[in-house]
């Protein structure tokens, strides 16, 4: 079976009573498995949080889970601004990209010579 994550949220009185944060664990646990997922204990996050902020501390763990690991840049699109828009969500989540070919200066100097990306090969 393949790992997962699962966050569950609350945020006031009637959601907790309507679908509490263990109402949530127990459906989507139940989904999970059905899809061929392994949910360990420690990768299931419970918070009563606001949604109105993507800065949440159970949220910010599951963030720290995910790293992205691909062999060049042109593996995630052979599209630079393709290629940068996906970068960037990724950065907005504080999910770290790593290209195992290709050194990859993120400074505006180095984005400026090539209009948008710098690529050095390792």
């Amino acid at each position: 079976m393949k790992p997962a994550a699962i966050y569950c949220r609350v945020s006031t009185v009637e959601q907790r009573t309507n679908y509490s944060l263990a109402t949530q664990v127990q459906v989507c646990l139940e989904s999970a498995r059905a899809h061929g997922y392994n949910v360990p204990e420690e990768y299931i996050f419970r918070e009563e949080y606001t949604g109105a902020s993507l800065e949440r501390p159970e949220l910010d763990k599951l963030r720290a889970l995910a790293a992205v690991f691909a062999l060049d840049l042109d593996r995630l699109a052979r599209n630079t601004v393709f290629q940068k828009l996906i970068e960037e969500e990724f950065e907005h989540y504080k999910v770290p990209i790593q290209y195992a070919t290709t050194l990859y200066d993120r400074t505006p100097e180095g984005a400026a010579q090539t209009g948008g990306l710098f690529l050095c090969r390792a």
